[in-house]
């Protein structure tokens, strides 16, 4: 098979992964950008562009993972395979905190899959309080398929976020816990 990922294997590829990154479980609908179909294994090191070394990932995680396999766990200092969202169970290897909008890894490759591939980075835990205060899915589905895989259906009630009630939801310039105010200019 080339290097180009054939578009049947590509839309097979993102109706597995229900659309969302295996890492980040940032949902497409939601990120405004495509989703990149990742190799698990790299190109550079030997990984086949065959269905079992795919998954869909977001543009942050594929360009953090770049060729690695394998990165530090912050607590042990022992390296240690990434995260595989092909074959591992999601919430296995990480947790939700924070109102859902921080990524925390509870096994060694959950924890060197956070550092490594920056899933608590300072642009995503903002847009993830934007989608918990939309009401939306995206991010922390809670509701998991036997494969770990989240429902798209399913929304998580850590995601509620109880505004002051000088704010309002239908107000799309919103400003709470330190982000800094949007205006229409910026």
């Amino acid at each position: 098979m080339s290097d180009a990922v054939p578009r049947a294997l590509r839309e097979q590829v993102a109706a597995e992964a229900r659309h969302r990154c295996g890492y980040c479980l940032t949902d497409q609908g939601v990120s405004g950008a495509q989703m990149h179909i990742e190799h698990i294994v790299p190109r550079v090191r030997g990984g086949p562009t065959v269905r079992p070394n795919l998954w869909l990932s977001c543009a942050w995680r594929n360009s953090f993972k770049g060729t690695r396999v394998a990165a530090l766990d912050p607590v042990t200092g022992v390296e240690v395979p990434l995260f595989n969202p092909r074959d591992q169970v999601w919430s296995a290897h990480f947790q939700w905190d924070q109102g859902g909008t921080w990524i925390v890894g509870l096994t060694p490759a959950g924890r060197a899959t956070v550092e490594a591939l920056r899933l608590n980075n300072p642009y995503i835990v903002p847009a993830r309080r934007l989608g918990a205060l939309a009401g939306l899915a995206s991010a922390n589905d809670r509701v998991l398929t036997e494969t770990g895989r989240p429902h798209r259906r399913a929304i998580c009630a850590s995601m509620a976020v109880t505004l002051p009630s000088s704010q309002r939801l239908s107000d799309p310039w919103l400003s709470w816990e330190g982000l800094p105010a949007m205006s229409p200019s910026t």
